[in-house]
């Protein structure tokens, strides 16, 4: 679950007790995001925080051992169909290099402007849990999100599966993929209302 709102604590049982087993708050919300956090992973749910592209991610470091994921948003947030930030990447980079020197198994996720043409710009970065929205719905035409999915599958995929949401939100059977390269990828899809709004998770 996505909080992207300014008081994340206040409702964040409801969220646990609806079933959540991730709960992602932005740093800008909080004033000391370390009790929230606790809190978070005492109710044995997976912790993630979220930055701004306006907000450093030396915000992010100092709880970086105790996350499971970090959100970098590559474009303002607000609405859809922004362009990808290029200069948020470089936070993504700060990141990957920041888990693999202490040995972290914190995800980097990136929502915000991506598409087929950019996927490879994030994950070279060091993401490895990509959300689309616009690149997806934007289009109500099935062959440009089957385009867009192929695109994805021959950027990080080969051999294997991905789970059935995601085949249901491009418009046709499920396909058997299976991930390559990085230890752990993951893609999202949000939607403004009515489709899945996480269409696939590979690990």
């Amino acid at each position: 679950v996505h909080m992207m709102i300014s008081d994340p604590a206040k409702y964040i049982d409801r969220f646990i007790a609806a079933g959540a087993d991730m709960i992602t708050f932005h740093r800008e919300a909080v004033e000391d995001p370390k009790p929230l956090i606790y809190r978070i992973k005492d109710a044995g749910v997976r912790a993630s925080m979220a930055i701004s592209p306006a907000t450093p991610v030396e915000e992010v470091l100092p709880c970086l051992s105790m996350l499971d994921m970090v959100l970098v948003m590559t474009v303002v947030p607000g609405f859809g169909g922004q362009k990808l930030m290029p200069e948020t990447l470089d936070k993504v980079r700060a990141l990957r290099h920041s888990i693999d020197e202490t040995g972290l198994d914190t995800d980097i996720e990136v929502d915000g402007g991506i598409s087929a043409d950019n996927t490879g710009l994030v994950t070279s970065a060091g993401a490895n849990v990509i959300v689309a929205g616009s690149a997806i719905f934007g289009s109500q035409r099935p062959r440009q999100r089957r385009r867009f999915s192929s695109r994805l599958l021959r950027k990080h995929f080969r051999g294997g599966s991905f789970p059935q949401g995601f085949s249901r939100a491009m418009g046709r059977a499920p396909a058997r993929r299976t991930p390559r390269a990085l230890p752990r990828w993951a893609f999202r899809v949000h939607s403004a209302g009515g489709l899945p709004h996480r269409a696939s998770h590979a690990r």
